[in-house]
């Protein structure tokens, strides 16, 4: 019998591999690095095992009003590198080598984009204070950081001056965008041009925005001294690239090419509310997916790609951050608050091989209100792709360390715009955990999308309003107004109704706040508007 034992192990091993492989995901609340400063929204970097942070903020949330936008007491003017090996930390104020205040005013922004070639990050933008104006503005820079060298003179404690580079460009004008890189070729992907102080009623011109509407993409020259830009080549779109603080997370798509997704952002045109569809961004072009709604994570938060070869499946897992929508799992409803607050949902949105999109609820949430903001790094132990996505395939089933989360922004309440106080700086470094399973069912819950693209506008609104919804299948229609404590005050039924498009115009007889809730027989969904 034993001469058939090799035999036996082999056909057991491909009837397992060929069954379905699915997973779920798990953070602990641990802070098991005294080391992790707390700071969110800066640009960072791994290179020869440590991690590095440049930049951004050590308070929480910004305030919505001046002066309280973005005080200059929450700027970080530290560069660290933390060696989570051994839990140590070096680090430097940036004043102390270095005296040139274009450089000091890039050191010391955020919500820069970013990308890593190996032991060189650039840098790109950032929003943050100049020293010659006395506020905030969108800087056009361009920062090399050789993290090799930076890395010595931090562990020598010898001027870290020598590290950074800085030229400036018009092109590189953007703040709440992404950066990546493709060969020799990096791409600055949507964000915005913003300046001065941020307030939520801007009626004075106490700042002014401008979307770049744009993928920019450009090949840095840089033989370590000299440093330029070049072969830059624009694609626009008005409608679908106008947005900013989104996520922006490597893919395999099902035909084996690889690119990125853009899921959500903020905000819509009409309202101010965030994006709900995706656009694919591939070496030929870009697709907008309008057939699908990501509805559990609308805004920049820690993500996680794995592909799977075998089912070829692409998962992106969304870790907390801020939302416009809940799901009630046991009555199948979209639960919506309108100031889209933090949550503790974790989220994954699968791609299928007939590049269908799904979006599960995980099992498990977040140990509290925190995610963004945040970035996940991947453990060096961890199987990935030449892009950075986990191989599912390659890892062993049960349970595995498959990285961290680091940075962003924790929060104490939901909602904390009015309570600055309550949000602050996260210095936690969260532990994740990836369990792989064989099953053919889905371990996590499926969130419905019967009811995609739901609007009101114009919002807020003087008197009429426009709610525009499509079907993704045929359906019995309800469309309820609520007035602002819940009370139904008007209803219109709609029979069966096939797939498509729709728009259902109401007038209000009052100002306040209302909901507009689409019921289907399956599925709810709500949007708010305002009438002044």
């Amino acid at each position: 019998m034993f001469k058939y034992l090799p035999i036996l192990l082999l056909i057991w091993q491909t009837k397992l591999f060929a069954q379905a492989q699915q997973f779920t995901v798990a953070v602990t609340d641990t802070a098991t690095l005294l080391s992790m400063p707390a700071v969110h929204s800066g640009a960072y970097a791994v290179y020869d095992g440590c991690w590095f942070v440049i930049g951004g903020r050590i308070n929480g949330l910004h305030g919505f009003t001046p002066p309280n936008g973005f005080k200059p007491n929450g700027i970080n003017s530290m560069v660290y590198m933390i060696s989570p090996a051994n839990d140590t930390r070096k680090e430097k104020h940036v004043m102390q080598d270095i005296s040139d205040t274009a450089m000091l005013d890039a050191l010391q922004a955020a919500f820069y984009q970013f990308a890593q070639n190996d032991s060189m990050l650039y840098i790109t933008g950032g929003y943050g204070l100049l020293t010659d104006s006395a506020d905030n503005y969108t800087l056009p820079n361009l920062i090399a950081v050789n993290l090799k060298q930076l890395k010595t003179a931090l562990n020598n404690n010898t001027s870290i001056a020598p590290s950074f580079r800085l030229i400036t460009d018009p092109l590189l004008k953007v703040c709440g965008g992404n950066m990546y890189r493709t060969d020799s070729t990096y791409h600055l992907v949507f964000g915005h041009d913003f300046n001065r102080s941020y307030s939520v009623n801007d009626t004075l011109g106490f700042f002014t925005q401008q979307y770049t509407n744009a993928i920019r993409s450009f090949n840095i020259n840089d033989d370590g001294i000299s440093l330029s830009i070049s072969n830059i080549s624009i694609i626009t779109d008005s409608v679908n690239f106008h947005r900013r603080d989104y996520n922006l997370v490597p893919q395999i798509f099902p035909d084996g090419t690889t690119g990125q997704t853009a899921f959500s952002g903020v905000f819509q045109y009409y309202t101010r509310q965030p994006y709900l569809n995706c656009v694919n961004i591939k070496p030929t072009g870009y697709d907008v997916i309008n057939n699908f709604n990501q509805n559990l994570s609308q805004y920049q938060s820690a993500c996680m790609p794995v592909y799977n070869a075998i089912d070829n499946k692409m998962s992106t897992v969304f870790f907390g951050g801020m939302s416009l929508y809940t799901y009630d799992t046991t009555t199948q409803t979209f639960l919506v608050d309108s100031m889209i607050p933090f949550v503790p949902t974790i989220s994954k949105v699968v791609r299928h091989a007939d590049s269908s999109l799904t979006e599960y609820l995980n099992p498990t949430e977040m140990p509290s209100l925190i995610g963004t903001n945040s970035i996940f790094i991947i453990d060096d132990s961890i199987p990935t792709y030449t892009n950075g996505i986990i191989n599912l395939n390659a890892l062993p089933y049960g349970t595995t360390r498959v990285g961290s989360i680091i940075g962003g922004i924790n929060s104490d309440l939901p909602h904390v715009s009015n309570t600055p106080n309550f949000s602050y700086a996260s210095g936690f470094v969260m532990r994740v955990y990836l369990t792989k399973i064989i099953d053919t069912k889905t371990p996590e819950t499926e969130v419905k999308n019967n009811i995609i693209n739901l609007i009101a506008y114009p919002n807020p609104t003087t008197k009429n309003i426009t709610i525009q919804f499509e079907l993704n299948k045929p359906e019995q229609v309800q469309i309820a107004i609520l007035n602002a404590t819940g009370s139904r005050i008007k209803t219109m039924e709609l029979p069966l109704q096939p797939s498509g498009f729709y728009q259902i115009n109401y007038q209000a007889e009052k100002q306040g706040l209302y909901y507009s809730k689409v019921i289907t027989p399956t599925f709810t969904k709500t949007v708010t508007f305002i009438v002044k």
